[in-house]
């Protein structure tokens, strides 16, 4: 057995997803765990129990060097494997370290015991422990070659036992104990392997594959429910149909395949971001589990990473916005290789893949959506076999009526029925109608004049229903809706009013796109172009007086007045609307109309629309009216004709998002910008269209675009119910880490376009995007606006605390303990528990302090937000102190501090210890092994006996970032420093004692050699007495002084005292009679003040030739040279 002080916490712990082999929802694990720790890896020898906890290998079987049999125990540390998992395979993987070709027989077992605590040093300290019912015999192989590895059996069932036990949870620590076997008796009965203190990078190594089960609720998806494929691009989902282009798949491999309950897959050319929106016939329902099975071919078209999302909102149209739904679950996928038969098969459970989430809230609609695919150089389309998701069923939410609402323009023409638009609403405010689900049926509408007319509202879609009124002469009408006791409002896209008028003429606002009105637009767009564009006309129009029927009032040039309103706001920021290339006059609501002229082509009699395109440079809700004067009767003009567009939303584009002196970090070797917790300000400005920057033309930003030098729209958050900004985020580094919370994110109060937030902040540490959405979700009914800033950070840590795990009854903490190296030549000397004041030790050629560390203190550093949350991300290149020692990465003490009554000082040097990241937010620093400590020598030392005492003060405790820890204060700390003592409860230090060396007087017949005696002593309070245990100092004859005259010399090598004396150094026979003076250099920790003079001397004798006695003692002689 090799034996040296290594003590040092390192763990490995790789997750690996793999091929279940259980039932449906089912998926497997591999968790690999190293012994980590000096302690944690111990030989006990059977005869006697004794105990060995710092070997630099391990011996199974036989040991030479304790000349016996032992028994090999092994924790491994934080082993995570949830309580009662399904064990599929388990075995330890040793490193060669001597070769080994015996007969071999042993026995595994491991310790019954929920989380076992480490090896200590008292007899039986593994045998004692209980031992598991379960065992795995094993008769290893030749063991030829140093350094390849060799494995156990398979030692499941004894894990399968440890993690069934009730008190089991993931993370705890677990034993494995290896006895000779039958027939194991000899010296050839014997496998040696490295240890943690040999090379710790291969220590034992536990590898187990496990397979969680996680417990299912009901299927929701089945055959009957609404599904349409599509594809995310931007914020969109868009719908794709049956081909071979992008977004679309073929006939016989529609979405519908998704969730048909057999294998016949769903394949979608457009690869990336492809998907499906499911709506389940059941309803509602609340699901927290996912489960997907391969298709039948080419796995290179699996997803390799997915994203499921959540909507109460009803699914139609062929686009839908990302920020209607909710993210329940995302993350990476490991589908097996393992292939579905295609067709009408039957699913597979073997070729799934099953992961389950957190959810409580309900949805009616579901959409499931790939990012990636496993091999995109290779694939050209996305495929999977099914996909299921598990959960419960729910009520219907269906928010109950609260009101009416009738939206018309103002204005109808006796010549044609006018319509009018019929809302359910559901929010009890006076904001923008919030529709109901239900079918509107047996509602009237009702208008009310000189005569009145009544016609039945027809409904085609939840919540909304047309009704067209056809009233024929000219006369002023009250609308109301019969058939409800409901109250119910009229609007006609200017104010709230019942009033509709009918004429004999007038102007009719139409489109290209659906004929009715004008559809939305975005600020800064010309109608005519991108998204929604479409040919707007104006047509004047008149009842003929004989027939009734509509025909032009209006051909060729014509000089048309037209004025915009601002509906909502009311109040226009800024008075921008223009009719092709002229602005027209844009008024506040409540402002009386005052008419722009604008030249239009009425065209001829028989293609009468004048058509204009509209350009509104800020946002809001706008109607236009048009009057014309003419005479009905051929007559001098006497009359306006007139007539009013729809009340018609402007949005703007996009928000443009701009974090103060955000550096845009990409990576963790970029700047840092703020601490986690920090607040920062950010703006959100609402920005015109540019045509750069929505190319796909769906009214979003594209990816990527930059808005910075987008116009704003001033009326933006000046709305009746004023628009309110929610800023969001998504994680971007480091991959797979916490998302954090985000705080102070929501902007009420915009100025000129432009809302700020001073109080956002993240509560993690990484690198996020930021994503501004309306909290309405849609701008005045009219859709979605969003932006996205790609990168906000680096976010550091705001602080650490460094704590010391301490000591709990009979589990030893993190304190460290001290020895002393007497002198490194011996192994028996290097850990004893005292030293000499100002002993040093010959290491490696450099004079080093004898107090070393038996096992080295351990510092727990955890990385805090300032709210004092630990900042999970903390971790990989983002925990900087993992770059110890460069970069200003530093830990450093100061002198070590006496914390002793009798005050005195000593001095230490310190090396750069090791730094391990256990995830997380946590790091562990170890001291080094190589740290010195010597108590200063003096006059003041000499003194009796005590325990060495003192701390070691933190000099710069930072991170590359200057993070650091707090200042200690009220009552809380937040460091530690590493102290060492002594007392009746705990005791981590050695004894300090003041020595010297005597060299005693000699005397014989000058025809023989003297025996020189030397001996070393201690002060105990009182007097000198032999230091009877020190058995490791060492003399050496050639450290022997005498007069250059003196005929002798000395003989008896080198050596070691024993039991604090020697008598092995001699003087050779002088063969003539007198007196030498001898003197013996010394350590300088064994000199004394013999004379008592300032200053320490080497001790000194008289050896005297032909007498038989010696002289008096003489306390001092000095040669005296004429």
């Amino acid at each position: 057995m090799n034996v040296k002080n290594r003590n040092s916490y390192y763990l490995t712990v790789t997750l690996l997803w793999f091929l279940s082999i259980f039932s449906a929802s089912a998926f497997g694990e591999t968790e690999r765990v190293r012994v980590s720790s000096s302690n944690d890896d111990a030989e006990e020898r059977i005869r006697d129990g004794d105990m060995y906890r710092n070997s630099t290998d391990l011996e199974f079987g036989y040991d030479g060097y304790v000349s016996g049999l032992q028994i090999v125990g092994m924790r491994f540390q934080r082993v995570d494997i949830p309580q009662g998992a399904i064990i599929n395979s388990a075995y330890i993987e040793f490193t060669v370290d001597e070769t080994d070709s015996g007969t071999t027989n042993l026995v595994i077992f491991g310790q019954d015991y929920d989380s076992p605590d480490r090896f200590e040093n008292n007899n039986g300290n593994i045998s004692d422990r209980t031992k598991t019912a379960a065992s795995v015999s094993w008769a290893p192989s030749r063991w030829n070659r140093k350094n390849e590895t060799h494995q156990t059996p398979d030692i499941s069932t004894i894990i399968q036992e440890i993690v069934d036990r009730s008190g089991w949870v993931a993370k705890n620590n677990l034993v494995l104990i290896v006895e000779p076997g039958s027939g194991c008796t000899g010296s050839s009965c014997q496998r040696t392997a490295e240890s943690y203190d040999g090379r710790r990078n291969k220590a034992p190594l536990l590898i187990v594959d496990y397979t969680v089960v996680p417990t299912l609720k009901t299927p929701i998806f089945s055959s009957l429910d609404g599904i349409l494929g599509g594809q995310l691009k931007g914020v969109n989902f868009h719908i794709g149909t049956v081909g071979n282009g992008n977004n679309q798949w073929p006939n016989n491999e529609g979405p519908e395949h998704l969730i048909d309950d057999v294998g016949q897959k769903y394949l979608n050319f457009g690869e990336h971001n492809t998907g499906a929106i499911i709506t389940p016939n059941i309803g509602c329902s609340i699901v927290d589990a996912i489960k997907f099975w391969t298709a039948n071919d080419f796995g290179s078209r699996d997803p390799a990473s997915y994203e499921l999302y959540g909507t109460n909102k009803s699914i139609s149209g062929s686009k839908h916005y990302l920020s209607d739904f909710y993210l329940l679950s995302e993350g990476n996928l490991t589908l097996p290789v393992s292939r579905n038969s295609n067709g009408n098969s039957a699913l597979d459970d073997l070729n799934s893949q099953t992961i389950s989430f957190t959810n409580t809230s309900s949805y009616t609609s579901y959409l499931l959506y790939f990012p990636s695919v496993k091999n995109k150089s290779s694939a050209n389309s996305m495929q999977l076999g099914e996909v299921q998701v598990f959960g419960s069923t729910c009520s219907d939410p269906t928010p109950v009526i609260h009101h009416y609402e009738i939206s018309h323009d103002g204005q109808g023409l006796t010549c044609e029925a006018e319509e009018v638009t019929i809302s359910a609403c559901t929010n009890t405010d006076g904001a923008t109608c919030v529709l109901s689900n239900d079918t509107l049926v047996l509602l009237d509408v009702k208008a009310t004049g000189s005569r009145s007319v009544t016609v039945p509202v027809s409904s085609t879609d939840p919540g909304t229903g047309k009704a067209y009124i056809p009233y024929t002469i000219k006369d002023s009408t009250l609308l109301s809706l019969l058939g409800t006791s409901l109250p119910t409002v009229c609007f006609d896209g200017s104010v709230a009013s019942c009033n509709l008028d009918f004429a004999d003429t007038g102007f009719q606002f139409t489109n290209s796109i659906n004929s009715n009105g004008i559809p939305a637009q975005l600020s800064g767009k010309p109608s005519n172009v991108g998204y929604n564009s479409s040919t707007l006309s104006l047509q004047a129009i008149k009842t003929n007086p004989v027939s009734g029927a509509c025909e032009a009032a209006l051909i060729d040039d014509k000089p048309i007045e037209l004025v915009a309103k601002c509906i909502d706001p009311a109040i226009c920021k800024s008075k921008t609307v223009m009719i092709n290339s002229t602005s027209i006059s844009t008024l506040d609501a409540a402002e009386p109309n005052t008419y722009t002229s604008v030249e239009l082509d009425f065209g001829d009699k028989n293609n009468n629309a004048a058509t204009f395109y509209l350009t509104y440079l800020d946002a809001g809700k706008v109607q236009l009216h048009a009057r014309y004067k003419i005479s009905v009767d051929g007559s001098s003009p006497v009359d306006y004709m007139q007539g009013g567009s729809n009340s018609f939303v402007v949005r703007p584009l996009g928000f443009y998002i701009d974090a103060t002196d955000n550096p845009k970090a990409e990576s963790a070797a970029d700047a840092k910008y703020k601490k986690a917790g920090e607040e920062f300000t950010t703006s959100v400005t609402a920005v015109q269209w540019q045509a750069r920057d929505d190319l796909d033309n769906d009214g979003i930003p594209d990816d990527g675009s930059d808005l910075s030098g987008n116009n704003a729209t001033p009326n933006f958050g000046q709305e009746s119910v004023a628009e309110t900004v929610v800023l969001a985020h998504q994680l971007i580094e480091p991959l797979g880490g916490a998302s954090g919370s985000l705080s102070g994110n929501i902007i009420a109060d915009f100025t000129s376009g432009k809302g700020n937030t001073t109080n956002l902040s993240w509560s993690e540490v990484g690198i996020i995007n930021l994503t501004a959405n309306l909290s309405s979700s849609s701008y005045i009914g009219a859709g979605p606006i969003t932006g996205t800033i790609p990168y906000v950070g680096r976010f550091i840590p705001d602080h650490f605390k460094q704590t010391i795990k301490a000591t709990s009854g009979s589990t030893l903490g993190d304190e460290g303990s001290l020895t002393v190296n007497h002198n490194n030549a011996f192994s028996e000397c290097r850990r004893v528990d005292w030293a000499y004041s100002g002993q040093s030790t010959d290491i490696g050629g450099n004079t080093q302090g004898s107090i070393r560390y038996f096992t080295p203190p351990k510092l727990t550093i955890t990385a805090y937000n300032s709210a004092s949350q630990v900042t999970i991300n903390y971790t990989s290149d983002f925990a900087k102190l993992m770059s110890l020692g460069s970069n200003g990465n530093e830990i450093s003490f100061l002198a070590p501090k006496t914390i002793h009554s009798n005050g005195l000082n000593l001095t230490g040097g310190a090396e750069l210890g090791e730094m391990v990241d256990l995830g997380g937010g946590v790091l562990t620093y170890q001291l080094s092994e190589k740290d010195h400590f010597v108590y200063t020598r003096g006059t003041s030392s000499e003194i009796a006996p005590f325990q060495a005492e003192f701390e070691l003060p933190f000099d710069v405790f930072k991170d590359s970032d200057d993070v650091t820890f707090k200042a200690s204060n009220l009552g809380i700390d937040y460091f530690e420093s590493p102290e060492f003592y002594g007392n009746a409860d705990f005791n981590n230090t050695v004894e300090i004692r003041f020595g010297r060396l005597v060299l005693k007087n000699s005397f014989g017949p000058e025809t023989s050699n003297l025996t020189q005696p030397m001996q070393v002593e201690h002060f105990d309070g009182n007097d000198f007495i032999v230091s009877s245990d020190n058995n490791c100092v060492s003399y050496d004859d050639e450290k022997i002084i005498l007069d250059d005259s003196a005929p002798t010399i000395a003989l008896g090598g080198d050596g070691k005292f024993i039991a604090g004396e020697t008598r092995e150094i001699q003087l050779q026979a002088a063969n003539v009679k007198g007196d030498i003076n001898v003197i013996y250099d010394a350590y300088d920790w064994l000199e004394y003040d013999w004379d008592s003079e300032i200053g320490y001397d080497d001790p000194f004798a008289v050896a005297t030739f032909g007498f038989f006695r010696g002289n008096d003692r003489v306390i001092y002689r000095r040669r005296v040279n004429n």
